[in-house]
């Protein structure tokens, strides 16, 4: 049977109904220039001559009833989905903020070990300088004290090569000449 509807329309017309049976919660808007007025008129006019008796719907009210139940029962799935899709991508994002903490608290703490590792560094450094400096300084202390015994020594060497000691009072005396009388006080 003929509706007198253009190819283009018809077909317009046809995918618009595929959509609305695979998805029914989905709204269809029609445009409403006047082809697309005449054709749906046309098409309603003619509805009802159209259909034969056997193709007439029997209209089974717990089959709509099912229907509605089934299309509720989806809504509220698709709801709890969106609430645990909800409830996953919030774990997630609190995963990565937890994640995000945790590295940086790594960092923070590499950082202070770092930096304690440096401070020990420059602390071992002055301790060394400061014990080479000791020692330095016990090195030159020793070298005087070596060259004052030195001289000491040499001095008690030429004492012992051009004098000698007084047998009562041992004091150094020195012979040059004159009589062997001496007196100590």
């Amino acid at each position: 049977m003929h509706l007198g509807l253009t190819c283009k329309r018809a077909k317009s017309i046809a995918q618009t109904i595929a959509r609305c049976k695979s998805n029914p919660d989905e709204i269809i808007y029609i445009s409403s220039d006047s082809e697309a007025e005449s054709d749906y008129s046309d098409f309603s006019d003619q509805e009802e001559s159209y259909r034969s008796a056997d193709e007439e719907p029997n209209i089974n009210m717990e089959q709509i009833d099912k229907r509605i139940k089934e299309r509720k029962e989806r809504r509220i799935m698709n709801r709890k989905e969106v609430k645990e899709l909800e409830a996953s991508q919030l774990r997630k994002k609190s995963q990565l903020e937890d994640q995000a903490r945790a590295a940086k608290e790594a960092r923070r703490r590499r950082e202070k070990e770092l930096l304690e590792e440096e401070e020990r560094a420059a602390e071992e450094a002055r301790q060394l300088a400061k014990r080479k400096l000791l020692e330095e300084q016990a090195a030159a202390e020793a070298a005087r004290r070596r060259q004052r015994e030195m001289e000491a020594n040499a001095t008690e060497n030429i004492l012992k090569d051009l004098a000698k000691q007084c047998p009562k009072c041992r004091s150094w005396i020195q012979k040059n000449g004159g009589c062997d009388h001496m007196t100590s006080y």
